[in-house]
Formats: structure tokens, sequence, C-alpha cells
């Protein structure tokens, strides 16, 4: 399974506030030093579907925030101010703090 099907089963399987240690644990372990992990997590950002777009928030948040380009910082700031859906925006500012 691939990185971005990984991302995907992850997406639609895992709500948010009760989120699998163990998933997350992986996810910080292929994560560190790969900025192509941030990089497909991102994609969900522009997702529309806002579950996808504040569970890739969250996701976010976990890993390390060193990794995190200046595009996805940016990305994340306008989901913050702009997002129609109060869950994202909350999601975007978790990750961004």
């Amino acid at each position: 399974m691939g990185l971005k099907n990984f991302f995907e089963n992850f997406a639609k399987s895992v709500d948010p506030k009760t989120r699998k240690p163990y998933i997350l644990k992986q996810l910080k372990k292929i994560s560190k030093g790969n900025p192509k992990t941030h990089k497909i997590l991102a994609e969900f950002l522009n997702s529309g579907i806002p579950e996808e777009r504040a569970i890739s928030c969250y996701v976010l948040s976990e890993l390390d925030a060193e990794m995190l380009s200046d595009a996805i910082e940016d990305k994340l700031v306008e989901m913050q101010w702009y997002d129609q859906i109060k869950s994202v925006q909350r999601a975007a500012l978790v990750c961004l703090h």
C-alpha cells in the first residue's frame, strides 16, 4: 500500500477526536526527515470534504513542524481564517500552534 492510499484510508476511518496512537506513531516514524509525508497530507488540505481537511490538520500537528513548508503554513493560515467550516478552522489553528 502506497503512502497516498494509507492516508486516504486513514482520513476515511479515523475521527479526529479519537486518533489512533499506533497510526500516528507510524506516521511520525516515516515522516522523520521526510517532507514527502507532509506534502501528501497537504493534498488533503484542499479536499472538498471538511473531515479530510480537519484530519489532515490534526495529523500534521502531530508531525515534525520543522518539515512544514512555507506553502503548507500559508495554506493553514488561510484555512484558519477563511474556511467556512468551524471545525476545520479550529484544526488549522491547532496545527499552527
